[in-house]
């Protein structure tokens, strides 16, 4: 975990992070924000962010922008993924119908699928809280992939 961006190494900080993203630099209400910024994704999905982004981007910090920019990509990125599990529903409820089908195989596709969407759903919830944790105690933190992408 001390090789990952954002982390502490034994040997002192192991940010790969330009310096004016990193957390240690940003004022606190920088920070305050930028932990709002993580948080808003999982109550209003990308708009809270965007929205957010729309009324900070005159800000001038490089760290605030970059830190609402991932919450907005993060859970753009995650409605297209939760979007993607939806699709497989439609052949499942029309095979569970009462006319025809395997409704046994529907079933047990529905429960699975319902499943995975339930536990992306909190995985992508903790992740965010996880960010806004990070970000708000000081301490750098960027989405895998996401991040990198947006610096």
């Amino acid at each position: 975990m001390a090789d990952e961006p954002g982390h502490a190494s034994a040997t002192g900080p192991a940010s790969s992070l330009p310096p004016e993203l990193q957390a240690a630099g940003a004022s606190p209400d920088d920070r305050t924000a930028a932990a709002a910024a993580h948080i808003l994704g999982p109550l209003f999905s990308f708009v809270g962010p965007l929205v957010f982004y729309l009324v900070k981007r005159n800000s001038g910090s490089r760290f605030l922008l970059f830190h609402i920019r991932q919450a907005i990509w993060y859970q753009a990125v995650l409605l297209g993924a939760l979007a993607v599990l939806i699709v497989p529903l439609v052949p499942l409820l029309s095979m569970a119908a009462p006319e025809g089908g395997e409704p046994h195989i529907a079933c047990a596709g529905i429960l699975a699928d319902v499943a995975v969407f339930f536990v992306l759903g909190l995985a992508a919830i903790a992740y965010a809280v996880y960010g806004a944790v990070r970000v708000g105690s000081g301490k750098d933190f960027e989405y895998a992939w996401i991040g990198r992408w947006l610096r």
